[in-house]
């Protein structure tokens, strides 16, 4: 199996928030690589 580097493929930008109501919190996120969607989750943790 070959896997693409991530220098060729194509990243979206993932986004999530820093916002104090968020923290520890899950924020859905959806990463797309060379055209592949893959959904998961983003915990901020508060120190």
């Amino acid at each position: 199996m070959v896997t693409p580097s991530i220098a060729s493929a194509q990243v979206s930008i993932v986004q999530f928030s820093f916002a104090a109501d968020l923290l520890g919190a899950p924020q859905p996120v959806k990463v797309c690589i060379s055209g592949l969607e893959f959904p998961g989750e983003v915990i901020v943790a508060n120190r």
